[in-house]
């Protein structure tokens, strides 16, 4: 099993499962960093699907075991 396919299987379950969201970029308005971690960026938007604020967390790349954990959390 590659890396990759390991990662998209991660995020397909999270995805079916409802805990994590998928949305096109044009959606969001008003992008601004909130903070920095270790799994990544975190900044907060305005999302033209929702009508109201979010916060948004781009990855780092890392190894196997960092997808899944953040998929676990």
């Amino acid at each position: 099993m590659s890396l990759s396919y390991s990662k998209k299987e991660s995020f397909k379950i999270a995805l079916k499962g409802g805990f994590i969201k998928e949305f096109g970029y044009n959606t969001f308005e008003n992008i601004t960093t909130i903070g920095r971690g270790g799994y990544g960026i975190v900044y907060r938007a305005d999302s033209t699907t929702l009508g109201k604020h979010v916060a948004l967390k781009k990855l780092h790349e890392n190894g196997e075991l960092f997808y899944e954990n953040f998929v676990r959390e």
